[in-house]
């Protein structure tokens, strides 16, 4: 793969890795904050759940985008420096992480249905 095609996957990467973040973001918010009468929703991170007891949950979403957005930055200027084993390290280092985000993004916003149903 040439330079310029393995800059617009990793792009690509990084452009759904984003989305993915902001949408596990906004679902988290909700699931924490839609009162319910039958169900009580907790962070199951622990790191994130000390965060949102010590800053509150905006603050703390707040921080963690900025911190992975940081990383996301990171990996991507690390994988366009165009070493063929450093660019697929991290496209799959990356693509492990979409799968990972994505799968919570389902669990949160299966959970707000259930909560709200």
């Amino acid at each position: 793969m040439s330079s310029v095609g393995a800059n617009k996957l990793l792009l690509a990467i990084f452009g759904v890795l984003a989305l993915l973040i902001l949408g596990d973001d906004v679902s988290t918010y909700l699931c924490l904050t839609t009162p319910s009468e039958n169900y009580n929703t907790t962070e199951a991170n622990p790191l994130s759940a000390w965060m949102f007891g010590l800053m509150g949950i905006i603050p703390a979403l707040t921080l963690q985008g900025v911190v992975k957005g940081g990383g996301m930055v990171v990996l991507y200027k690390m994988g366009t420096l165009w070493n063929p084993r450093t660019y697929k390290l991290i496209a799959w280092g990356m693509g492990g992480a979409v799968l990972v985000t994505l799968l919570a993004n389902l669990n949160n916003w299966y959970t707000l249905y259930i909560i709200t149903r």
